[in-house]
C-alpha cells in the first residue's frame, strides 16, 4: 500500500505531546495499514484487541489521518479487491 508513513509522529510538535502508548499505537496502526485494508472503526478495534486503550487507538487513527497517511476510500477498495 502506498502513502503510509513509517514515521509514527511526523506532524510538527505532535511528538512532544504524544505519550509513549500513543506513539506505539500510531506505529502499530501504520504497520497494519501497510499490510492489509481496514475501515476506521476496524483499525480502532484491532488496536484495542492488541491491548491499546480506546483513547490511544482513537488517537492513533486520528494521527495517521492527520498525516495524510490513510485514504479510507482506498482502504475500502483494497479490502473489496482482496476479499
Amino acid at each position: 500500500m502506498s502513502g503510509v508513513s513509517l514515521n509514527p509522529m511526523s506532524t510538527a510538535g505532535a511528538e512532544s505531546l504524544a505519550t509513549w502508548e500513543q506513539t506505539s499505537a500510531v506505529a502499530k496502526a501504520e504497520e497494519y495499514l501497510s499490510l492489509m485494508a481496514f475501515s476506521e472503526t476496524g483499525l480502532i478495534e484491532q488496536l484495542e484487541y492488541e491491548g491499546f486503550s480506546t483513547a490511544d487507538a482513537t488517537y492513533a487513527v486520528g494521527a495517521v489521518e492527520a498525516q495524510g497517511a490513510v485514504d479510507w476510500n482506498e482502504q475500502a477498495v483494497y479490502g473489496v479487491d482482496n476479499a
